[in-house]
């Protein structure tokens, strides 16, 4: 595992709308491995692997993160905010943040109020403190839009499991760049994009699998890991270490279901499986439906306390999905039948 790569991207941050410190970071990482990349004004960055085929495959994973945006200054320096994606306001009520400013990262706190023992907690009784006693003072450091996250760094804990901010989708997108570098010797056109806006609008897979217009989609995103109290389990039971999880749903197509089925059983390798019969709430709501139809299948990693800071996953299941797509796209060439009728 190259856990060089996958931790600088848990420690690039990449508020959703804020995408592009991180996707020059992974141009930078991922120059000598692709032919080329394609860039969007939206931020979307897709790094390809042979780029003359007509048959291509879209490894999709979105690159940005939950988190918060500066709203408004008050007159005592401290500062309103609002949730960017979906994040719980009480998960930073007395924790430290850091804002990205024009100038650089600025420290800040949460602190309590009279809301935050309270079952009535909302964004808009946050208030950011950065230390500053005047409107005046604050908005020489910061402004309005500035984006915040949380100040929390990666662990690695026992039975190799890591815990952090933005596993989601930071582990995704690790996954589909490194399958990029043990395809080489495909000759379909591979594209991994790393895309912009999903916690938000899911804009950036919608640009991307318009603008390449792929024979079929692999999107890679986390799921609710349902092995610890809190978690309902009538979509299933997810476990960390318990391998790929597939997404059995609408949405999903069944020839490729069953490839990486195939694929697992030659590996030896564990699945799990996720009912979503309607929605995923992931990018593969957006890509399916585009073109006439892209066949697509969501295969997701186990995490632990999702949108938090603490999110906690299985390094071993990073890898076998990691694995599970390399070989799934070594075994399609482009006569693969994606109708079940046929």
């Amino acid at each position: 595992m190259n856990k060089d790569l996958l931790y600088k991207l848990i420690s690039t941050p990449s508020v959703s709308g804020d995408e592009i410190t991180i996707q020059k970071l992974i141009m930078r990482e991922m120059k000598p491995f692709v032919d080329t990349f394609q860039t969007h004004h939206s931020g979307n960055l897709i790094s390809i692997h042979n780029p003359n085929s007509n048959f291509k495959i879209l490894l999709s994973a979105h690159i940005d993160e939950i988190g918060l945006m500066v709203t408004n200054i008050e007159d005592n320096g401290l500062c309103k905010v609002t949730e960017v994606g979906s994040p719980n306001p009480y998960m930073y009520v007395g924790h430290q943040v850091l804002i990205k400013t024009k100038n650089g990262l600025i420290n800040g706190v949460f602190a309590n109020n009279v809301n935050s023992h309270e079952n009535k907690l909302s964004f808009s009784d946050l208030l950011l403190d950065i230390g500053c006693y005047s409107k005046e003072e604050t908005q020489k450091y910061i402004s309005v839009g500035d984006f915040v996250f949380h100040n929390s760094n990666y662990y690695e804990m026992q039975n190799n499991t890591l815990s952090g901010r933005a596993l989601d989708n930071k582990l995704g997108a690790y996954i589909i760049l490194e399958v990029l570098k043990r395809v080489k010797t495909s000759p379909l056109g591979i594209y991994a994009t790393t895309s912009v806006g999903e916690e938000t609008t899911a804009h950036g897979a919608t640009f991307a699998a318009t603008n390449i217009s792929p024979q079929m989609a692999i999107i890679v995103d986390v799921t609710h890991a349902t092995d610890h109290n809190g978690r309902a389990k009538e979509k299933g039971y997810v476990a960390l270490g318990g391998g790929p999880v597939l997404t059995l749903g609408t949405s999903i197509n069944h020839n490729l279901l069953d490839l990486a089925k195939e694929v697992s059983e030659e590996l030896k390798m564990p699945l799990q499986y996720e009912i979503s019969p309607e929605r995923t709430y992931t990018d593969t709501d957006k890509i399916h439906f585009l073109e006439k139809g892209i066949p697509s299948i969501l295969i997701s990693i186990p995490l632990r306390y999702m949108h938090s800071s603490v999110e906690v996953c299985k390094l071993d299941d990073v890898e076998m999905i990691t694995d599970l797509i390399t070989n799934m796209i070594l075994k399609i060439d482009d006569n693969f039948n994606f109708d079940p009728f046929k």
